[in-house]
């Protein structure tokens, strides 16, 4: 398990080593209104609006030519990466 996922921010993020691919969880905070997140290529990209209004952007490096489900709950942001 590593304990960086090549994350471009200072939100805890651990990836987790599966069978056939990896899963990356980020720790979006308690104070969360609202989040997305889009895979572009090797990237995803998080957008993080928090209830005081301020609003984070972040990217997490994902493998090349993988392919990439996501889901965020209860601020906890869950990236499941199949490596073809």
């Amino acid at each position: 398990m590593e304990r960086n996922a090549q994350v471009r921010s200072d939100v805890p993020v651990r990836r987790y080593q599966t069978e056939g691919g990896a899963r990356i969880v980020a720790d979006l905070g308690a104070t969360v209104a609202d989040a997305s997140v889009e895979v572009l290529g090797d990237v995803a990209l998080v957008v993080v609006e928090r209830a005081d209004g301020e609003d984070r952007q972040f990217e997490i490096d994902l493998p090349t030519g993988s392919l990439a489900d996501t889901f965020i709950r209860n601020g906890i942001l869950t990236i499941e990466v199949n490596e073809a």
